[in-house]
Parts: structure tokens; C-alpha cells; sequence
């Protein structure tokens, strides 16, 4: 169930939002948000006024000193956003569906014949590969990075499709799909077309 939907649906004795205070409200999403492996931002509105809480690594900045050249931050998930529009476009020019299996284009996955490309695009793949975003000492070219989390999916177990966990193994593996069907590296596409 996407997060968004989960709070919509939370067990009214939970949390009313009728009476909620700050601090129960905050509690609350930010656990949602984590019982659901998930980053971000939610705004919630009473009597309309927005209160927005965040869950993710907005501070991390503070911590490692921003501004300080030495400090990398990755795009993450704002990458995910191009990727899913590359994606559509290919989809609207017919080249695949939302349905496709994604054992299309990885023969080699683990179940990849049980997962579609929707199941990517809405984190339901069940596919999680950890360490995604950690300094392994070199720098992998694209290739690499989906080859890397191929043979990391293949050798740990992963859950059935059809529960949402949020997890970049999608859309790396979206961006996978991208340079095979288009014959042309992520970077080309992202170029072109965005």
C-alpha cells in the first residue's frame, strides 16, 4: 500500500484528526513512513493550516557541514522522477507496457518472470537490494551499477510482487530497461530526452 494511501487509511484510534496535537501527528507519520522503508516529505492540513513533516535526510547537511566541497550528495530519488518519465515515453511509444514481464530484459533474475514493469515503477516489484547507495571504493559505470544489483538480488532472498517497499533495486533496474530498449546509455537518454 503507497504510504500516502496507509496514513489516508490509518486506524482512526490511532491518530484523530480532528484532535491531533503536533507531536502526535509528527510521531505518527514519521513512523508510517518508516514501517514502509520510505523518505519524504507529508503536509497535512487542519482547519488550513499546513503542518509539514519530514522523515528522511534533510539534516544530514548539518551533520556532514554543507557547502564543505568534500561532501557528495546524491541526486537519489529526485533521479527516480526522470527515470519514470524515460520510462512513460517508451511506454507511449509502444515499445513495452506497464505489464510487460521485466524477464524481457534480465533472463537472468530471480523471479524476474513474476514482476512487471509497473511493479518497479510502484516499488510492488518485492525486489530489495541493500547498500545501494554506499561507497564501495570505486566508481561503477552503468553497466556495472546493473550488473551489481542483479547478482546482489540473486544471491539474497526477496519478497513475492504486490507489497509496496521502497527501494532504489527499482529503478536502477528501470534504468536497465531504458538503455537496452533504447540501445543508448542512461546518461544519452536523460540528455535527450528530459
Amino acid at each position: 500500500m503507497p504510504v500516502g494511501m496507509a496514513i489516508a487509511n490509518a486506524n482512526s484510534s490511532t491518530v484523530q484528526a480532528a484532535s491531533y496535537n503536533k507531536t502526535e501527528m509528527r510521531s505518527f507519520v514519521r513512523n508510517t513512513l518508516a514501517s514502509y522503508y520510505a523518505r519524504g516529505t507529508v503536509v497535512i492540513v487542519k482547519d488550513g493550516q499546513p503542518q509539514q513533516i519530514s522523515y528522511g535526510y534533510g539534516y544530514y547537511g548539518k551533520r556532514l557541514g554543507a557547502g564543505n566541497s568534500k561532501v557528495v550528495y546524491p541526486v537519489c530519488s529526485l533521479q527516480k522522477v526522470i527515470t519514470g518519465a524515460i520510462i512513460t515515453q517508451l511506454i507511449s511509444a509502444g515499445k513495452f507496457t506497464q505489464y510487460t514481464k521485466i524477464s524481457k530484459w534480465y533472463p537472468n533474475l530471480k523471479g524476474a518472470d513474476n514482476i512487471t514493469v509497473g511493479n518497479l515503477m510502484t516499488h510492488t516489484s518485492g525486489l530489495t537490494a541493500a547498500d545501494t547507495e554506499v561507497n564501495r571504493g570505486r566508481v561503477y559505470s552503468e553497466a556495472d551499477a546493473i550488473n551489481w544489483v542483479v547478482n546482489k538480488l540473486n544471491s539474497t532472498t526477496q519478497n513475492q510482487p504486490g507489497n509496496f517497499s521502497y527501494n532504489n533495486t527499482n529503478y536502477i533496474l528501470l534504468a536497465g530497461i531504458i538503455r537496452q530498449e533504447t540501445g543508448q546509455s542512461y546518461k544519452q537518454n536523460v540528455q535527450e530526452r528530459i
